[in-house]
């Protein structure tokens, strides 16, 4: 059951220098476009849900989803990762909105993209 919930959306841009052994085919970038939402679990704490682009390399459709929820102790409880799902970043920052808005779980995320 969610109760209180508040949604919050904010993009932040910074240029991410990596280190020469994490260029390769299967690195993946994340955290400049993030959106989340709270809620109140049935026994009364705090608990975020969080989602981050993720971007591979792959050039048709580098962009996906990382879903992680987090208790009022910051703790992770539960994530999930989509790679490779989206062509444009606006398109994925609306599916984003779309997945706070309806109060998406990171374990079901995998199974709605």
């Amino acid at each position: 059951m969610v109760y209180n919930c508040r949604q919050k959306f904010d993009i932040i841009s910074k240029d991410i220098e990596l280190p020469a052994e994490c260029r390769s085919k299967n690195c993946v970038e994340e955290g400049f476009l993030r959106c989340s939402y709270e809620f109140t679990s049935d026994e009364n704490e705090k608990m975020t849900v969080e989602y981050t682009l993720i971007i591979a390399n792959d050039k048709y459709a580098p962009y996906g989803i990382r879903a992680v929820m987090r208790d009022s102790n910051l703790r992770i409880i539960d994530q999930s990762c989509v790679y490779r799902k989206f062509s444009t970043i606006s398109e994925c920052a609306c599916k984003m909105q779309m997945l706070a808005e309806e109060l998406v779980l990171p374990s079901v995320l995998e199974y709605i993209l």
